[in-house]
């Protein structure tokens, strides 16, 4: 059985590979770390590391297996949307690996956001929804997962039954009265999905994790970042 994510990324001969990886990407580049590298949290779902440098501060981020596509989705979107998202700097698409630069702190770190903040954070994740509707085949091939309306019937069937056969004791347990009720709804799940799905509104790219802290500006224009939990879905 395989590491747990959190277990693996926190054992010295990890780093010492992400480490080598980032080296060699600098030096690529002309450039090199100049000081030690610090991992300042591990989450079941990524970690990040801080890397000095002769050009600045960078960022490493490695990502589980189920999110791994975030590092090639974020290349695609700074191809598709660059005035939206910045492109990183070295991707690893099979690790789930990305080394960025240091783009100074999010807009929640700089200051607590009032309407006019959120109505730019808003219109900017609206204008991105409208430029990448067209762009399901590049999003989808870069890993983005589907979870437009066709596969939600699907999905909901599955989640019923993998819940259902975990152990009573677990906290995600289903019982078999409420997994045969939400069975016998699911004509009506088919039923929203196909009215989304003819919906004039499109499905489009969902960033799924916009808020404050997942959002900076360059040249007092804002940028979005963190796609981990990214997908292809409704658009609203």
């Amino acid at each position: 059985m395989s590491r747990p994510f959190s277990e693996l990324v926190a054992d010295e001969t990890w780093r010492s590979d992400a480490k080598a990886w980032i080296a060699e990407q600098l030096a690529g580049r002309g450039h090199r770390i100049t000081g030690p590298v610090e991992q300042p949290r591990i989450r079941p779902w990524s970690t990040q590391l801080v890397v000095p440098t002769d050009a600045g501060q960078m960022w490493f981020k490695a990502n589980c297996p189920a999110n791994s596509f975030e590092a090639q989705l974020q290349q695609v979107l700074a191809e598709l949307v660059p005035d939206a998202v910045e492109a990183p700097l070295a991707v690893d698409a099979e690790r789930g690996w990305m080394l960025t630069a240091d783009h100074g702190p999010s807009l929640g770190e700089r200051l607590e956001p009032g309407i006019a903040e959120w109505q730019d954070v808003v219109s900017l994740t609206a204008q991105v929804q409208r430029n990448l509707a067209g762009q399901k085949g590049a999003l989808i091939a870069a890993g983005l997962p589907d979870y437009s309306p066709p596969t939600v019937p699907e999905r909901f069937d599955w989640l019923i039954e993998r819940l259902a056969r975990l152990p009573d004791d677990h906290p995600s347990h289903l019982p078999a009265d409420l997994a045969r009720r939400l069975d016998q709804a699911s004509p009506l799940i088919e039923d929203a999905a196909q009215r989304l799905e003819e919906s004039p509104v499109p499905s489009t790219f969902q960033h799924a994790d916009v808020h404050s802290n997942n959002v900076y500006a360059v040249d007092n224009r804002l940028r979005l970042f963190d796609f981990g939990d990214a997908q292809w879905a409704f658009a609203f």
